[in-house]
């Protein structure tokens, strides 16, 4: 069986500039598409990535079960899952990578695995929104863009502030979609 490929935050390029010791990267869904020809094969990653949908539609591969894409639905994807962007038909929306280490300097009491989204297989990878909801992040993501390509001297803490709403945002959701499906082990329960 042939081995996938598992990706290193620096090999995703969403800037002209090359970044040392790069933590976070964001792109537009249309120009990720542009340049990622290797990410249609399943593969895995060692950091985090949210998709946000804003348009169109497709389909994501991710743990060998299908997601359709669409607007208003949010990707939340751990280090070591596996997945691949199947199709789209004028998929619209925004990319983000980062590190833990990223999350953790501004946030050093807030531990990414405390959302239940990043901290179980047996979790839904994405949750809609709809409405103002939906607005609310497609605001919140179309500031951290416009920040994220402005750059300068307090970018970096202006992207950690963005992404820390945009996952208290998700994990309020979440909670009231996800959280009373997934089954909690035994061990956990016991604690």
């Amino acid at each position: 069986m042939k081995q996938l490929k598992v990706y290193n935050i620096d090999e995703i390029v969403c800037t002209p500039v090359e970044q040392q010791a790069q933590t976070f990267d964001m792109i537009t869904y249309e120009k990720f598409k542009l340049r990622a020809q290797g990410f249609r094969h399943p593969h895995r990653q060692n950091y985090f990535m949210i998709f946000w949908g804003t348009g169109g539609k497709g389909l994501h591969l991710i743990d060998f079960e299908k997601y359709e894409l669409k607007a208003g639905r949010i990707f939340l994807m751990y280090p070591g899952m596996i997945h691949a962007w199947e199709s789209s038909q004028d998929l619209e929306g925004f990319l983000l990578f980062f590190t833990a280490d990223f999350f953790s300097q501004r946030y050093n009491d807030n531990k990414l695995s405390k959302f239940p989204f990043f901290s179980s297989t047996q979790a839904q990878p994405h949750v809609d929104f709809e409405g103002g909801e939906k607005e609310k992040l497609d605001r919140l993501f179309a500031w951290m863009y416009e920040a994220y390509e402005a750059g300068g001297n307090d970018c970096q803490s202006t992207l950690k502030s963005y992404l820390n709403l945009i996952l208290l945002q998700c994990n309020k959701h979440y909670e009231s979609k996800h959280v009373q499906s997934v089954e909690v082990p035994h061990a956990q329960k016991v604690l």
